[in-house]
């Protein structure tokens, strides 16, 4: 199961690459848990899994916006979580046990200090709806000001476009 995958290999270390960011965590973390091993370096920094955020782009299109806090917290552990802006993937995330959100370099994105460059979770009470008449569903995230859709894309389907990513 994913979420227990991200909470076992929470410190991401691979050589030759000086910081993970969070797509690059995201599709570690799946590949981990779809192949029952560790990415290669090489797996890992040519161009199947690098840059990450074509993959986790793909995977969009299988998921769903998240209305509300009320949807947000009937989301099953291991459901990958993106922040969209302009349609592009701005952050991603998996949802863990215990009601919490966890990802790399998540600064910014909660009420909650994130750690940059590096692990952290969160309560699913820290994403930070609108709340207005407008754009009601969506959340604030790192760009002051900007608002991004939160699509969630179950485990199954988001492990599917890396399985596709990774075999061709």
């Amino acid at each position: 199961m994913l979420a227990q995958t991200v909470e076992a290999n929470s410190n991401i270390a691979i050589p030759n690459v000086p910081a993970i960011m969070c797509h690059g965590a995201t599709v570690y973390w799946l590949f981990t848990d779809e192949f029952q091993r560790l990415p290669t370096v090489d797996e890992f920094t040519d161009q199947t899994l690098s840059p990450p955020a074509p993959v986790i782009q793909r995977m969009l299109g299988l998921g769903n916006q998240v209305n509300g806090a009320t949807a947000l917290n009937g989301l099953t552990p291991g459901t990958v979580l993106v922040f969209v802006l302009n349609g592009e993937p701005a952050h991603s995330c998996v949802v863990a046990a215990g009601q919490r959100i966890a990802g790399y370099n998540q600064t910014g994105w909660y009420s909650s200090a994130g750690a940059p460059g590096a692990y952290s979770s969160h309560s699913m009470n820290d994403v930070q709806w609108n709340g207005g008449v407008f754009n009601r569903h969506h959340v604030q995230g790192a760009l002051p000001g900007q608002l991004y859709r939160l699509v969630a894309i179950p485990e199954n389907m988001a492990k599917a476009i890396l399985r596709q990513a990774v075999q061709g």
